[in-house]
């Protein structure tokens, strides 16, 4: 994009030249300028500054002298330099000192944090400390090292001093009304409060500040327009600051629903071989298509019980009639003895029924649960928009502006805290990246082949293929 002003270009001596090809999100269909990057495009504008590899003023006189070519990479390269690669270290183990100073803006903000993964080898080279087993370490430590929780407290401490000298003027709005000028003063006070923090840079810091001012710019319009209303207040903070037994209440059902759900999930995904096993499952939960088959079954089993009573109750009835008529006692004993075996089948068949209940009873006990809590959810659901509507209407206009402005103040903590896992990601990332390279030596890959190709050739020499 090229941007060309008339006005006073005979007396310019040069030309701003801003390669920001490089800085972006990346996303699925087409790529977009994150905050941090029209901020950064913007500052570096309108103050004509000389970032490296990001922006120069050219000097007429050099673009006179490439007949002026206006291809951009040809005054500002910002092409990534290439990977370092220490052969001696991919040999014999080590990472080399000056790849680990190539961290050391990192290791600024975290005072004492290289001590934490590296120790010396010698002159040249480092080496991982012990704590540092696998790969997988570096983020533990990293997370919790105690001098990246103490900065980013100190960070988040400073957010809280602007904000306090600040509010005042978030809170004259509804006076002032001009949101754009709260905005503009915002940036440039914000950025001279946190830069000296180190962290983020102006770029970063003015992008947050941008994104949070974005994310916002609905409410601070209403506040500038139409004061502090309970209408600006999120559901969430009236049921919090009100009712806040009704959100645990609803946390720990949600909790409980994606438990069971996850339970009724994972016995589904069981294949036909594991779903003979999962009657001894130590949960209960049983996998539907096994549950069909045992209400099935039990459906079957019942109506053989009640086929088998009608059955022995006609034979024991024949067999008084048989008695009354005379008959003599062997066929009488007959009948008798095949309604006995009769019944001892349908014992038989109540007994299986009884262990499917007991196979089911835990899985329909569970089961009845999870409607009884989507149930209880739905009904909470419609309590809590009534709760809050009614909390709504009695909030005064004081007990909203410090709602709203509790939750701004969130937010913008929030905003920053984004940008500082962002910027610890990208150390762990770094730090893995020399792992990645270093850990593992030339020599001990060679080795480890040799030894799996000696091993192979003795399995072959004892299947005779030698």
């Amino acid at each position: 994009m090229s941007v060309i002003n008339k006005q006073g270009a005979a007396d310019r001596k040069s030309v701003l030249f801003i390669n920001a090809d490089r800085e972006y999100k990346e996303g699925k269909n087409q790529n977009s300028l994150r905050p941090e990057d029209l901020e950064k495009i913007t500052h570096v504008y309108r103050n004509k500054l000389d970032v490296e590899k990001y922006a120069r003023n050219v000097p007429v006189s050099e673009l006179e002298a490439e007949d002026y070519n206006l291809n951009i990479r040809r005054y500002v390269d910002n092409s990534p330099p290439p990977e370092p690669h220490d052969v001696r270290a991919h040999l014999n183990g080590g990472i080399p000192k000056t790849e680990v100073e190539l961290l050391a803006d990192f290791f600024a903000n975290y005072d004492g944090l290289e001590e934490q993964l590296f120790c010396e080898r010698d002159d040249t080279y480092h080496d991982f400390v012990p704590d540092v087993e696998s790969k997988d370490s570096i983020k533990t430590i990293i997370e919790n090292a105690p001098c990246i929780q103490a900065k980013h407290a100190k960070f988040h401490k400073a957010i809280g001093r602007w904000w306090n000298k600040h509010v005042g003027q978030i809170e004259d709005l509804p006076n002032t009304g001009n949101v754009f000028e709260l905005r503009r003063e915002f940036l440039g006070t914000i950025s001279k409060a946190l830069t000296p923090q180190g962290i983020l840079d102006v770029h970063k810091v003015r992008g947050a500040f941008a994104d949070y001012m974005n994310r916002l710019d609905a409410d601070f319009k209403s506040v500038a327009a139409s004061g502090w209303g309970p209408e600006l207040i999120p559901e969430e903070d009236i049921l919090q600051s009100q009712f806040a037994d009704v959100l645990v209440d609803i946390e720990k059902d949600q909790a409980r629903i994606a438990e069971l759900e996850g339970l009724f999930a994972a016995a589904n995904e069981v294949d036909e071989d594991e779903e003979t096993e999962s009657e001894e499952s130590e949960n209960g939960v049983l996998p539907k298509s096994q549950v069909k088959a045992l209400k099935a079954e039990k459906k079957a089993l019942s109506a053989d019980v009640r086929e088998i009573k009608r059955t022995v109750k006609a034979m024991r009835q024949d067999a008084k009639r048989m008695e009354s008529a005379g008959h003599p006692q062997s066929e009488i004993n007959t009948t008798l003895t095949e309604a006995s075996d009769s019944e001892g089948e349908g014992l038989a068949k109540y007994e299986r029924i009884e262990q499917i209940d007991a196979d089911l009873s835990q899985h329909n006990e569970l089961d009845k649960e999870l409607k009884t809590l989507k149930a209880n959810i739905r009904q909470t659901e419609k309590k809590k928009d009534e709760l809050v509507e009614a909390a709504r209407e009695k909030i005064t206009s004081e007990e909203a502006q410090t709602l709203i402005l509790e939750r701004f103040d969130r937010l913008l903590h929030d905003e920053f805290d984004g940008y500082l896992r962002a910027y610890q990601r990208n150390l762990i990332a770094a730090v893995e990246n020399l792992h990645n390279k270093y850990a593992v030596t030339a020599k001990e890959i060679l080795a480890e082949r040799d030894e799996q190709a000696q091993q192979l050739n003795q399995f072959l020499a004892e299947l005779g293929y030698e």
